[in-house]
């Protein structure tokens, strides 16, 4: 094999998995997310681009939670009640 990346024989391969950007400027990355889910994107210097994990809330909800968590008061009732119990047939 060779090592000069000018010989039509030579042959290269980096960690991960080859992307094309469609047409329309995506990439697929449905076998690594979740329908639905959100991240954070940013490019680094040398062009590798960064996704992170975000979660999204309201306005109202950040505000409820910081409130909370500042205040060191016990969460909701909501946040912390148990699903209902399924009904018996």
């Amino acid at each position: 094999m060779s090592t000069d990346p000018l010989d039509p024989h030579f042959i290269t391969a980096a960690p991960g998995e080859l992307l094309r950007v469609d047409t329309r400027g995506r990439i697929n990355v449905s076998q690594w997310a979740d329908k639905g889910s959100n991240y954070l994107a940013h490019q680094q210097p040398d062009g590798t681009i960064v996704l992170r994990p975000a979660v999204v809330m309201t306005t109202a909800s950040f505000t409820a939670l910081t409130t909370r968590l500042s205040t060191g008061a016990a969460p909701a009732a909501e946040d912390t009640a148990a699903p209902p119990e399924p009904a018996d047939p």
